[in-house]
């Protein structure tokens, strides 16, 4: 019987151990953070799991978020980038609080983590993204249609 040889140790002799990795980065550890908090629920989110389902470590994603909650804070931001801000034009600022209040509970509804998330220890801190919530309204409130006390506080409570 013939005796087995081992393998030349090269580099060239060896094939690559798969395709090529795309770099992790915030927004794609976000994105994937969002499938998962959808899927599962916020007390199926970890950095371990997370981690396999970008085929990379969780020390890897430590390198672009500091903790889970800090992963948490980004999710609730960017999901809050889905919140249509309407136009309050001719309509009036009734039917414009409305369409915010439908646009809002159509992306608690679609993100179900989203509501108990943005409770957490004050959430949210308001990030880049949330902050147009209400940022958006002194556009609108500037029209004679938004001076009336009512049409001021609508932002507070839609937020």
């Amino acid at each position: 019987m013939a005796a087995r040889t081992k393998p030349i140790p090269s580099v060239w002799a060896r094939q690559e151990s798969g395709p090529d990795q795309p770099a992790l980065s915030r927004a794609s550890i976000v994105r994937q953070a969002i499938a998962m908090l959808d899927a599962e629920g916020i007390e199926a989110l970890s950095m371990r799991k997370l981690g396999a389902r970008l085929n990379a470590g969780a020390t890897s994603l430590y390198r672009h978020v500091a903790t889970k909650d800090e992963l948490i804070e980004l999710a609730v931001d960017e999901v809050f980038g889905e919140i249509a801000i309407p136009d309050a034009g001719g309509a009036g600022w009734r039917v414009a609080a409305a369409e915010a209040a439908r646009s809002f509970r159509a992306t608690a509804l679609r993100h179900t983590w989203l509501p108990r998330c943005s409770a957490r220890r004050g959430w949210p801190t308001w990030g880049p993204t949330s902050c147009r919530l209400p940022n958006g309204w002194p556009h609108s409130s500037s029209r004679p249609a938004f001076r009336s006390r009512a049409a001021r506080s609508t932002p507070c409570c839609l937020t």
